[in-house]
């Protein structure tokens, strides 16, 4: 959708099914009554540069 407007938006693409499968096993945990200590995850995101984005700044 992003590339269709204009100018073509950047964009950042997510792990969804990581995210989602990391989020499903913490909510199964939770409900056996699991103590978890997991509190945050950082997952790799990748930049899709468009042109909506200025080059750099001399």
């Amino acid at each position: 959708m992003a590339e269709l407007v204009d100018p073509p938006l950047t964009t950042i693409d997510q792990p969804l099914v990581a995210m989602a499968t990391t989020a499903t096993e913490l909510a199964l945990a939770l409900a056996r009554g699991e103590k978890t200590r997991q509190v945050g995850l950082a997952l790799a995101t990748t930049p899709t540069v468009r042109q909506s984005t200025a080059p750099p700044a001399p």
